[in-house]
């Protein structure tokens, strides 16, 4: 196996820059999730260099075929997925396969500019990377069946981001 600190990471061999694990990250409660700005990056990577976290790891072309043929990384990434889709208030339902609202959780971010539509835009970048398209694409209809109900806090430039992202 080659060297990668994020592929490590994934795998629950390493930690990150701050010796934060994947395993602690997922167990954050919502403040630390609203609040600790450094761990999104290592939760839900990207094959670009942050411009908020200079530190934040970067997926290379060998570390994202590498993902694709793990089943430990998807599985740890889908974890990731429920802990984030959690904090948002948004649930899976595993017997009609789709996301959907589960709590009033979704007011504290569906805010005008709200921080948390960046990172929507980013776990459904990092989930495409990861392979797993057809979960992005459940999440986005989520967020599309949102905007689509009158959420006028969500602005059309961060909808269309979105849905960028998992193409």
């Amino acid at each position: 196996m080659f060297e990668s600190k994020i592929i490590k990471f994934y795998e629950k061999c390493a930690n990150d820059n701050y010796g934060r694990s994947l395993d602690d990250m997922q167990h954050y409660n919502y403040e630390q999730l609203e609040n600790i700005h450094d761990y999104i990056q290592w939760m839900f990577p990207l094959n670009k260099k942050s411009r908020v976290n200079l530190s934040a790891p970067v997926l290379n072309d060998k570390d994202i075929l590498y993902i694709k043929d793990s089943n430990t990384i998807k599985q740890n990434m889908f974890a990731s997925v429920l802990v984030i889709t959690d904090f948002w208030g948004i649930g899976k339902e595993y017997s009609e396969n789709k996301y959907c609202i589960k709590n009033d959780r979704v007011k504290t971010w569906l805010t005008p500019m709200n921080h948390n539509f960046l990172r929507i835009s980013r776990v459904l970048k990092s989930l495409i990377l990861f392979d797993m398209k057809n979960e992005a694409e459940l999440l986005f209809k989520c967020f599309e069946d949102i905007n689509n109900n009158g959420n006028k806090e969500i602005i059309g430039e961060s909808f269309l981001h979105w849905k960028k992202a998992i193409k």
